[in-house]
């Protein structure tokens, strides 16, 4: 039987059989299904590392340039000076330091950034740390020159509270600082009052009521009459001189003010505080052990108010035995400003001279010919016109106001006498203080860094030296 002939072969003379061609197709099949296979096992690794490849190289290569300080202008300066540094490629800036001490970053614009000089420094490369990568600049020469500021006030003048320049100051007298770098000062005015000025500068009424009179009690109630001198004590407790009152007032932390000594009379009496009796009391200076000293302008005395309560007197009424001018005699035709040094010997001043009294009542001349004038030089050949503030250093320096020579003049421990800061214009012009103005220059107080807080009378204002 031929199969083929029967079944195989159509008109054409070409296979037709069914089965053979299915058989032949089925192995098609099969054979492109594992070619099919076999080239995607090949190639799918090939396709995805290409294709991964890819998006990396679709994300561009960051490069991060390092930073350059093209240039700081000006090269030198002192405290408070603004500086321009000019720097490329630098994003996230966090600080900018002067020999390791930071700057204060005032602005940033571009390239440009402006910083200011922090205090005492000292000269060193600027740095700049960005990126967290630190970039060390040129050397930027720090010159130590003292610097004038308005801590607070401003014109017109007023007994208004607020912050900094925004508060207003009512004729200020005296100033003091108590431990925790408060600063106190009294006011001669219309409506005495003593301010507050924390370290923040705020600016508060501490006690007063702003009405002339005498009132003892809570701060808010409590009545003055022309406040100059002011103290604080270990305790933190605040005295200041009421003038017309003829009494020495005491403000306790909380505000409660009582009369210290003094019964309000004119006169001279020494004895239990209640009964004592001054004559315009003016300057006011307090000791570690509590005992406050008092210039009794009117009597001419130094006056002590021992911590239990007794008043006595330090110097002999209107004179007192200089140790450096044997067996003879001085009168105090002024005595305004006083303070104690670190030995516990006090200092006055009768305007043109600066006097120390020992615990023992034995008083010396320590700076001053006795001539009214502007003159440094030695202490002896000094010359001053009309001191009325007065104070010393934790390194033993004497700094002095004087109103009429409008400047705040210095006595180094070896008896140097220069000028810290003022022109000697009459005005209110803060920054070197060389070129600083001041009106009447009252009050003084040395803070713990050694810096200077003085009341400009005329000006309304508390104002601060940076010595450097």
């Amino acid at each position: 039987m031929n199969y083929i002939s029967q079944q195989g072969i159509n008109q054409s003379g070409s296979y037709q059989d069914s089965n053979i061609d299915s058989v032949i197709r089925n192995t098609k099949i099969v054979v492109n299904s594992n070619m099919k296979f076999f080239i995607l096992a090949i190639f799918f690794p090939l396709l995805v590392s290409f294709t991964i490849s890819c998006k990396k190289n679709s994300i561009p290569n960051i490069i991060s340039l390092p930073i350059s300080i093209i240039s700081v202008s000006p090269d030198s300066g002192s405290f408070n000076s603004t500086v321009t540094i000019i720097a490329k490629n630098f994003t996230n800036l966090d600080t900018i330091k002067l020999n390791g001490v930071r700057c204060v970053i005032s602005s940033i614009q571009g390239d440009t950034i402006l910083v200011t000089i922090p205090k005492a420094a000292g000269s060193g490369p600027i740095t700049i740390t960005a990126n967290g990568i630190i970039t060390t600049g040129p050397v930027f020469n720090f010159q130590y020159t003292s610097y004038v500021i308005t801590v607070a006030g401003s014109i017109p003048i007023n007994s208004m509270d607020g912050i900094g320049i925004n508060a207003g100051f009512e004729y200020p007298t005296g100033v003091a600082l108590d431990s925790m770098g408060n600063v106190f000062t009294s006011e001669d005015s219309g409506d005495p009052r003593v301010r507050k000025i924390n370290s923040a500068g705020v600016v508060t009424t501490f006690a007063g009521s702003g009405q002339l009179g005498f009132q003892d009690g809570p701060g808010k109630i409590a009545e003055f009459q022309s406040l100059w001198g002011i103290a604080v004590d270990t305790f933190q407790n605040v005295y200041v001189s009421d003038y017309w009152n003829n009494r020495i007032r005491k403000i306790t932390p909380t505000g409660m003010v009582s009369t210290l000594a003094g019964n309000g009379s004119i006169g001279h009496a020494d004895g239990l505080a209640a009964s004592a009796t001054f004559n315009l009391p003016v300057g006011l200076t307090a000791d570690s052990k509590g005992n406050v000293f008092v210039a009794d302008n009117g009597n001419k005395t130094i006056r002590k108010i021992s911590n239990d309560g007794m008043v006595s007197t330090l110097t002999n009424k209107g004179f007192a035995v200089i140790s450096n001018a044997q067996d003879s005699f001085t009168t105090f035709s002024f005595m305004w400003p006083i303070s104690n040094d670190l030995n516990g010997n006090i200092l006055v001043s009768d305007g043109t001279q600066i006097y120390k009294i020992s615990a023992s009542g034995v008083l010396s001349i320590l700076a001053g010919s006795g001539l009214e004038g502007l003159q440094n030089g030695r202490s002896s050949q000094a010359e001053f016109k009309t001191i009325v503030g007065i104070t010393v250093s934790p390194t033993g320096i004497i700094y002095v106001s004087e109103e009429l020579n409008h400047d705040i003049r210095q006595i180094t421990p070896d008896g140097n006498v220069s000028t810290l800061a003022g022109s000697g214009q009459y005005g209110i012009l803060d920054g070197p203080a060389a070129t600083a103005q001041f009106t009447s220059p009252f009050g003084l107080a040395v803070d713990k860094n050694g810096d200077i807080y003085l009341a400009d009378y005329n000006a309304g204002r508390i104002r601060k030296i940076i010595v450097q």
